[in-house]
């Protein structure tokens, strides 16, 4: 692939073929990078923010980088451009509410929290960069940001993903919150896909086989119950998952489990209060509320040396009290609750004011023993508790690596990127559980010359260790059991879930698509399908059916977005109406117009996984039918300025009127197809082709940098030509078809141009060779016909038939047509390029300082050493010493140096110790008796 490197004004500063270790890599939590290696001929130190674009991604460069010199001619570049995520690593964490500060604690939920941090990156990057794609659920928590970047904000161990026990990662600009899973299933193995895979131990993450588990306290009577925990049914103090496989790796849990207790739900239904006087004259109310629901009597059930305590789970006091309940007294009498009040301050009490009870709220009593049902209830939800935590991380704890087939990832286009859903197949390593496991990609290293040439590592967790892993929050997995049907916690299992289903749980969305045939799209499954009996609908003339061959039969196939298929058959002629044009294309789905003048084009997936093949700048085009009686068509013409490929989405500006043929331009329509016309400064994207019904021609266009097209826009022409400029006063028959092309067409026989010139044809003969040119088939230099040959790199074309010079320098049977036409001179030292100074200080018999090296000329040109035919008298030698009239007194005095020069101690000038450099140049001048060519080059010391 050609890498083309921008400044951050985006002009284009090099292009380059990078070598085969060039590498792109994507890691969950780790690094987004492009290492790009090749070697050039210019030296261009690249700057900060300098960036390439891959994928629709900007990578950039974050501190200066300077190429290492190979030799005077090569540059060898080894450098590292990071994905936009890496922004974060120079960007602080800041609070903007009353002011700006770097220490500060937040309270927030999971996007809140992201939210806050994409408000700083998009601080950062000076405008609405970034935004925010999927996030978990979970309760508000308290994360302290005391002067840090953004990346430890979300990475670190106690940043944003652990806080609520997750993953973060980008998708170009959008950042998620979630574990990485997305797509459908691919399939990979060994020869399917992968050309090996290997197991190695994931020692980033912490996993158990035997659990420990330690109920809930709460709402127990030791001397009652007979222990102090919650136990389980069987009263097992341990449970085991996939020992026989890892071994024994033992665990203790608590917290998961603190919320599932003997409980009840109970609902307020009716309220009334009560104003006393305390002993020191102070005036508060009471308030007393009923529960007709509740038909035990708490005062049977009460724990000695504790308080009834009442914590609400809805209405205007809920998550009030002394953490989250109201201490509370049972009026038997009454069967009423009494709700002791708290006070924040001397003049207020809660409840109290609007922050009271109101019927319907509903609310939990603890700190008193429970009747038996709702001890039983508490011990199965326990157990089933335990099962699930136990199921969800005893999990798999090694990582899987594979190098993947390009071939197979290529023809079955097969994504490879961090997240993707795969199941890996092989019976060595999955046999005990069907011949393959459904894990994803958590890291992937693919070749920047070829992207379907990767390694990739699948793994079920990545290393945040074993209580915050991902997408298990302990908010997910605790557990409240409740009385009536419709206060029932649903436990949901996702995708990567082991959980076993039950009537006490269901699928997420992205399960059931897993686990069932879907009925909006293709799928398959490796079980039995059953189907009634086939009938051959051609034969019957009715009906429709599939085949187990794969044949189908039906009367007509309509296909809202698109067909794909290999072959298409016809036993009838095939029409086409309008125009066809060769080149990216979508559908617009949906429009947005923005409040800056721009419009968002939401185009339509014509495939799972569809990305639009759009790219910045596109010069675009799209066409509809106003549907009236006229059938006019309205012509939309757009710039395309931003490509969001995760939204399949274009940010586009309209073109004045001015600038569109027909000088009328009309805004883009739901429904129209768009297609690529060029590009307003990418030259590899400002060709296209189409052919035309109306124009009756095929045309083939390029350098196409806006709507209207110039003359030199239009390379081929096939049928009908257009009214050009060059046509004019030739004998053109419009109604007539031709073939026009602007360059060179390669035929055969004799080719003439529209001016009826012959066009000379090259015959390349290979290699250059004394035996061929003194051979009965020497080289030709003929009207219709001439030779060429490849010598030293570069092509020859013969000028005299039957030359036998060898093609080079001055020849005069040759000419060179491709290759290095610059000369080029290069300067060498007799003794090398390191010298000791006092060697360089020494003088010989007479006084006269030594020659402590001689600096000598050597020409090339045509990738052939040309030094023999460069004269003496035609190489000059400058020396700069900062000292000017110096300089130009030393260069007259060695003016007859010619190639070699002699240096000694007096060449580098008097003050010689004192600074901190000699530069010496040569000019040289290659003459052939009707140019010359100029070179020069220079050393210091």
């Amino acid at each position: 692939m050609e890498l083309k490197i921008y400044d951050k004004n985006n002009n284009l500063r090099l292009t380059a073929s990078p070598n085969s270790s060039s590498t792109v890599t994507e890691e969950i939590g780790g690094e987004c990078s492009v290492s790009a290696s090749f070697t050039h001929t210019a030296y261009v130190p690249l700057d900060v923010d300098d960036y390439i674009e891959l994928e629709g991604v900007r990578y950039k460069v974050k501190s200066r980088y300077r190429p290492k010199q190979k030799n005077t001619q090569t540059y060898e570049y080894s450098v590292k451009f990071y994905a936009p995520i890496h922004d974060a690593e120079d960007t602080l964490m800041l609070f903007q509410e009353g002011g700006t500060t770097s220490e500060f604690s937040y309270d927030g939920g999971p996007r809140e929290h992201l939210q806050l941090w994409i408000d700083n990156m998009n601080r950062r990057a000076g405008g609405n960069l970034w935004s925010i794609g999927t996030v978990v659920t979970a309760e508000n928590k308290v994360i302290d940001y005391r002067n840090v970047k953004c990346w430890d904000a979300a990475f670190g161990s106690n940043g944003i993903a652990a806080t609520f026990g997750t993953e973060m990662w980008a998708d170009g600009y959008v950042i998620n919150l979630c574990k990485a899973e997305r797509g459908e299933v691919v399939e990979l193995g060994y020869l399917q896909g992968l050309t090996n895979l290997a197991q190695e131990d994931n020692g980033e993450v912490k996993f158990f086989t035997r659990l420990f588990p330690l109920g809930s306290t709460r709402n127990i009577d030791a001397t009652k119950y007979g222990y102090s925990r919650l136990q389980l049914p069987s009263r097992e103090i341990y449970v085991d998952k996939n020992v026989d496989l890892y071994g024994v790796k033992e665990e203790t849990e608590e917290a998961a489990f603190a919320e599932i207790y003997p409980q009840y739900v109970g609902t307020v239904s009716s309220v009334r209060m009560e104003e006393k006087t305390s002993e020191e004259g102070r005036k508060y109310t009471v308030y007393y509320f009923k529960d007709n629901g509740m038909t035990w009597n708490p005062k049977d059930y009460e724990i000695p040396d504790l308080d009834y305590m009442l914590q609400f789970q809805t209405g205007e006091l809920a998550g009030r009290g002394t953490d989250g309940s109201f201490q509370a007294a049972w009026h038997e009498d009454t069967r009423e609750w009494e709700i002791i009040n708290v006070y924040p301050d001397d003049t207020t009490q809660i409840p109290g004011g609007v922050i009271i009870p109101n019927p319907g709220d509903k609310y939990i009593p603890w700190n008193f023993a429970m009747p038996q049902e709702y001890i039983t209830a508490a011990e199965q939800a326990y157990k089933l508790a335990v099962d699930d935590f136990l199921n969800t991380y005893s999990f798999d704890p090694n990582k899987y690596t594979g190098t993947t087939d390009r071939n197979y990832i290529e023809k079955n286009n097969t994504p490879l990127r961090i997240g993707w859903n795969v199941r890996l197949l092989s019976e060595q390593y999955f046999g005990t559980t069907g011949g393959y496991k459904d894990t994803r990609i958590t890291k992937v290293q693919r070749k920047l010359n070829d992207l379907c040439q990767a390694t990739i590592t699948c793994s079920d967790q990545v290393g945040t260790g074993w209580k915050s892993s991902v997408d298990n929050s302990l908010n997910s997995l605790r557990y409240e059991v409740a009385r009536q049907a419709e206060q029932t916690i649903i436990d949901i299992i996702k995708t990567s879930d082991s959980k076993t289903a039950s009537d006490n749980n269901v699928f997420s969305a992205l399960k059931s698509l897993k686990t069932f045939l879907r009925k909006d799209q293709s799928d398959g499954t490796n079980f039995l399908l059953k189907f009634g009996e086939f009938i051959d609908s051609m034969i019957a003339g009715k009906g429709a059916g599939i085949f187990p061959d794969g044949r189908g039969q039906f009367e007509k196939l309509e296909v809202r977005s698109a067909m794909i298929v290999k072959e298409l058959i016809y036993n009838r002629w095939f029409a086409q109406e309008g125009n066809v044009t060769y080149s990216e294309a979508g559908t617009i789905e949906r429009i947005e117009l923005l409040e800056d003048g721009t419009y968002d084009l939401y185009l339509r997936r014509r495939w799972d996984n569809d990305i639009t093949a759009f790219k910045e700048q596109d010069v675009s085009y799209g066409s509809v039918n106003n549907l009236n009686s006229t059938g006019e068509y309205y012509d939309s013409w757009f710039r395309v300025l931003n490509v969001m490929q995760a939204e399949n989405k274009l940010n586009v500006v309209l073109y004045p009127d001015e600038e569109v043929p027909g000088g009328k331009n009309y805004p883009p329509a739901v429904g129209m197809v768009i297609t690529r016309r060029g590009n307003a400064v990418d030259e590899e994207r400002q060709g296209f082709w189409y052919i035309s019904s109306y124009e009756g021609c095929i045309c083939m266009l390029d350098g196409v940098t806006r709507p209207i097209l110039e003359e030199s826009n239009y390379s081929i022409i096939i049928g009908k030509l257009k009214r050009l400029e060059l046509f004019d006063n030739l004998p053109i028959n419009y109604r007539q078809s031709y073939v026009y092309c602007r360059g060179i067409a390669i035929q055969d026989l004799m080719r003439i141009d529209y001016r009826g010139v012959v066009v000379v044809q090259l015959n390349d003969r290979g290699f250059w060779s004394l035996e061929v040119a003194q051979s009965e088939s020497p080289y030709t230099a003929g009207q219709d016909t001439v030779d060429t040959v490849w010598h030293y790199g570069c092509r020859w074309k013969c000028l005299v038939t039957g030359t036998t010079d060898e093609p080079r320098y001055a020849s005069t049977g040759w000419a060179m047509i491709e290759g290095n036409p610059v000369f080029t001179i290069d300067i060498d030292s007799s003794n090398g390029w390191q010298f000791d100074a006092d060697r360089i200080s020494d003088r010989d018999e007479s006084g006269d300082y030594i020659v402590f090296t001689e600096l000598i000329v050597y020409g090339l040109l045509y990738n052939q050493d040309v030094t023999d035919n460069i004269l003496d008298s035609d190489v000059t030698w400058t020396r700069d010493t900062g000292n000017v009239s110096e300089d130009n007194a030393w260069a007259i005095k060695r003016a007859s140096a010619g190639k070699r020069l002699s240096l000694t101690l007096d060449d580098l000038g008097m003050d010689y110790m004192t600074r901190s450099s000699c530069s010496f140049k040569a000019t040289a001048l290659l003459r052939d008796g009707q140019k010359y060519e100029i070179a020069e080059n220079y050393v210091t010391f």
